[in-house]
Formats: structure tokens, sequence, C-alpha cells
């Protein structure tokens, strides 16, 4: 499963390399809507409720990718519950978090805060779309320029 799976890149990433059963699911419909053009998926519209619609034990792979930053408290637990039961025997939870430095590279609205906070600067200008993403990303990780490692 690839949940938070956009149009399906990873989808098709593990396609083809020889995943059987492929579930993705995205909030956006219009990413749904692109990724259904490949039809060896099973896309679903929807968040972290579309995960109680399955059964335990289903999943060998379960990969979200920068989507739980933009989760409510209560829906990052959710998600952790659900994934605990969706997965087989010895299957794998892979995550990724955004962060500061993660916004930076990306060039959107965090880009903005991180150069004003960090450097006094307004890149407005500089970044084609300095108002996106409208989500609010409610479990913002620190920023890793501040590790202590």
């Amino acid at each position: 499963m690839d949940f938070g799976c956009g149009e399906g890149i990873i989808c098709s990433y593990l396609r083809n390399n020889g995943a059987k059963q492929i579930v993705g699911i995205d909030q956006i419909e219009e990413m749904i809507s692109i990724g259904k053009k490949h039809p060896a998926f099973d896309l679903r519209q929807g968040s972290v409720e579309k995960l109680s619609c399955f059964e335990e034990n289903q999943f060998d792979l379960i990969v979200a990718a920068n989507v739980i930053d933009y989760f409510s408290d209560q829906e990052n637990q959710i998600f952790y519950n659900e994934a605990g039961r969706l997965l087989k025997p010895k299957g794998y939870l892979v995550v990724s978090h955004s962060d500061e430095l993660f916004d930076f590279l990306t060039f959107k609205k965090y880009t903005v805060a991180f150069f004003n906070k960090h450097f006094k600067f307004d890149p407005s200008t500089l970044i084609t779309n300095p108002d996106l993403p409208e989500r609010n990303s409610f479990n913002q990780q620190k920023n890793p320029l501040t590790y202590e490692e």
C-alpha cells in the first residue's frame, strides 16, 4: 500500500518490482484521477479513515512518503494504529517525514517561512508557488540544521 500515493509513482515502482496487490490512497481526488490511468492499481480517494476498510494483516508493505506531517495529532494516531493492524507479521512500514530543510528544497510556502525565519529574506518573487501547499502541516519536524549530530 502507498498511503498518500498522489498519481501513483510509488505504485508504479512497486508493480515494476513484482508487487501483486497494489493499493494507493490519496486525499486529493485529482491525483487519484491521474493515477487511475494505471489499471493495475487499486486507487482510492480518502485519508486515514479509508484504512479501516481493509482486513487485518493484509499488506507486506505500507509506504507513507511525506504525508504524516500533514496529519493532525488524531490522524497521526489513527494512521499508526491502522498501519500496525494492516501489516502482515514481519511486514514493513516505510515512513518519511518532511521538515524545514525538505520544504526549503521543494520551494513552496514553507520555503518562504524558512528564509524569513533564518535569513530575514523574503524569496517570494523567486518561488513559483509561494502560497502552496494549502493544507497546514501539523507535525513539522525539527530543523535538521539544528541537529546535534
